[in-house]
Order: structure tokens, then sequence, then C-alpha cells
């Protein structure tokens, strides 16, 4: 059973990481730019953040992203919290709107 709070990060974390993916596919902003507007303090901490979500560092999924030229990506991942359930990453192909 979740402890009070543990359901609210896996949520807050599944999220982050659905609009990490998404910054990384649809726009040009930089590593640092996409781990503060996901509300990061440190680049560093979202790199590794990314790379437990989906086996892959921000950068080399950018760059896989970019080498496959397929709107629809994805990356499947193994999440401790979810057991030995798969999750997958996939892009949605949405408009980016700036602000």
């Amino acid at each position: 059973m979740l402890r009070e709070g543990q359901g609210y990060q896996l949520i807050q974390d599944a999220l982050r990481r659905d609009v990490a993916v998404q910054y990384l596919t649809q726009t040009a902003l930089s590593l640092p730019e996409v781990a503060a507007k996901l509300g990061f303090s440190e680049a560093s901490t979202f790199h590794w953040a990314f790379k437990g979500w989906t086996g892959l560092t921000p950068g080399a999924y950018r760059q896989a992203h970019k080498e496959s030229g397929d709107d629809d990506f994805s990356v499947v991942g193994f999440s401790p919290e979810l057991g030995s359930a798969p999750y997958c990453v996939t892009t949605l192909n949405i408009a980016h709107h700036s602000q």
C-alpha cells in the first residue's frame, strides 16, 4: 500500500516525464531550460530523474528522436514503483505554444 504522499509523487513524476518528453521532442529548448520549466532547481537533477524514467539521458533521448524522424517515437521502460509493469513514454505530436 502506498503511504500518503507517495501517490502524489508518482503522479507528479509521471507528469514531469511526459512534459519533458514533449519539450525534448517538440521544442528547441536547452536542457537547462527544460529542467527549469519542469521545476528542477538543477539541470543535473533533471538529467538523473529523466534517465531513471526512460533509461536514456535527456540529450540521448532527443538525439534518438531526431534520428528516428518519427513523430510517434517512444521508449519503454520499467518503473520500480510500478513493479515489473512496463510503461511507455510516447510523444503526442502537439503544437507548442510559446508564452
